[in-house]
């Protein structure tokens, strides 16, 4: 997620509705007109800290890296084992709960309302210092100042 947000900090970013995400591999189509805001700084979380994470999601919205092999089949609950932590895929951790006596991070994923819990994924917040259900734990970053692109 760092790359991105390097990116971000030196280009700019375009309104989502002004750049639809495609799945593919191909060169960035920016336009520097469309800009309407910038990154100014980000922060990366320590790593195999949960609490820490805890604290960031309760402001903020993180980038998180995951082992997302296992998430094809997933179509609802709580992830609580059945992956590695061989990260390979970048998701956004919006919030947290607890549920029959589990606590849970609450993952958006890129694969459309379709797909999990309608683009969702429920994964087991140990709140432990490791690296977590699917390496949850192990690189966790989220903008801390945008500003408004002139």
């Amino acid at each position: 997620m760092t790359f991105g947000y390097n990116y971000l900090k030196e280009q700019g970013a375009m309104k989502g509705s002004d750049y639809e995400y495609k799945s593919v591999d191909e060169p960035c189509k920016h336009k520097e007109q469309q800009y309407v805001a910038q990154i100014i700084r980000y922060v990366e979380l320590p790593a195999q800290d949960s609490a820490a994470l805890k604290r960031a999601v309760a402001e903020n919205i993180v980038s998180v890296a995951v082992d997302a092999r296992s998430w094809m089949s997933y179509a609802g609950g709580i992830i609580k084992d059945n992956c590695e932590n061989k990260l390979n895929h970048g998701v956004v951790v919006v919030g947290y709960g607890t549920e029959e006596g589990h606590n849970y991070w609450i993952i958006k994923n890129s694969w459309g309302p379709a797909w999990g819990e309608e683009g969702y994924v429920r994964v087991l917040d140990t709140g432990k210092h490791e690296d977590g259900v699917c390496g949850i734990n192990m690189v966790n970053s989220y903008v801390d100042l945008v500003v408004e692109a002139h």
